[in-house]
């Protein structure tokens, strides 16, 4: 439901950094071990971003992918990118670093988001403004699991001039029930305002909270992979008639990790 930030946490645990090692001349094996690739497939049954519907599609078929590669004899630092394709309705471009500082991780990178088919949509017919092109910095934090694990993002878009923090919640139940399937409880809560909503230049202003949930039910089928479906969520408090209904959506995923 969230695209990488869509993004950032999306990859945001990749596993086996293998960075705390001092430094060596890397053959293949040690490059595998530090590099993490993670890939997913899946259906959902409306593209909704930061609480509002943006396409009239009764369902999208999408594509995730993501690659992380920990830096050796440097502790806890990786660096990625990601790509993120629903059908010709958007494609997302992450790339960015992260630290592990203490118990918690920091990220930084930058967005861009595009739309291949696209016109301008703008706030008053469509309810949410969409362009060609989208560039967004971002700043986040991964703060230490106990039962859930929360973040901590702040989006600048340039176009818009546009702010977006946002806080969010996840948590893995494992091997639950007599099928012994995996769980999964993301939560998320944002506020959005932006200085150029229509990236005309006119100084329009809109901004609105939203908030969100989804749960996934999933399970292993080999190494690394995974098949799941899921429910989703979403709701936000903007003034405009063609956005401000809440949504909730189903899906179906697979999951693959190299």
């Amino acid at each position: 439901m969230k695209k990488p930030v869509i993004t950032a946490f999306a990859l945001a645990v990749c596993g086996g950094a293998s960075g705390q090692e001092s430094v060596k001349q890397l053959d293949s094996a040690q490059l595998a071990k530090d590099l993490s690739v993670r890939a997913e497939v899946g259906w959902q049954g409306k593209n909704v971003f930061r609480g509002k519907e943006r396409s009239d599609e009764d369902g999208l078929f999408q594509t995730k992918v993501g690659v992380e590669y920990f830096v050796p004899g440097v502790s806890g630092l990786s660096t990625y990118a990601s790509f993120y394709n629903a059908d010709a309705i958007e494609r997302s471009y992450g790339y960015g670093l992260r630290k592990a500082v203490g118990g918690a991780v920091v990220d930084a990178g930058y967005l861009r988001m595009t739309s291949p088919s696209a016109k301008f949509f703008s706030n008053a017919a469509q309810g949410f403004t969409q362009l060609r092109v989208e560039d967004e910095a971002y700043l986040g934090v991964i703060l230490p699991k106990s039962f859930l694990q929360p973040a901590l993002y702040v989006n600048y878009g340039f176009n818009l001039d546009q702010v977006v923090v946002e806080g969010s919640l996840y948590h893995d139940f494992k091997g639950v029930g007599p099928f012994k399937l995996d769980v999964t409880f993301r939560g998320f809560a944002g506020n959005l305002f932006a200085n150029d909503a229509r990236d005309d230049g006119s100084g329009a202003q809109n901004g609105y909270a939203y908030a969100g949930a989804g749960l996934d039910l999933s399970m292993p089928v080999g190494q690394g992979s995974v098949i799941g479906v899921g429910v989703n969520y979403a709701v936000n408090n903007d003034n405009l008639a063609a956005t401000r209904n809440s949504q909730v959506w189903t899906g179906v995923f697979a999951k693959f990790k190299f």
